[in-house]
């Protein structure tokens, strides 16, 4: 993490909601859901750099 990059904490209700997607999706595609899973988690870590890319 560079100096300038903020941390990203999970709190637990987004915790719980990115499992409920996770379950959602692994219902029809386990693998469709580890993807998306994977790339929400990247969306999300993404904000340390771009902390203003994404609307409240």
């Amino acid at each position: 993490m560079s100096k300038n990059q903020l941390p990203i904490k999970w709190d637990r209700l987004a915790k719980q909601h990115l499992d409920a997607i996770y379950e959602y999706i692994a219902e029809d595609s386990v693998p469709a859901s580890r993807r998306v899973k994977k790339e929400l988690i990247k969306l999300a870590h993404s904000l340390s750099d771009f902390p203003e890319k994404y609307s409240i």
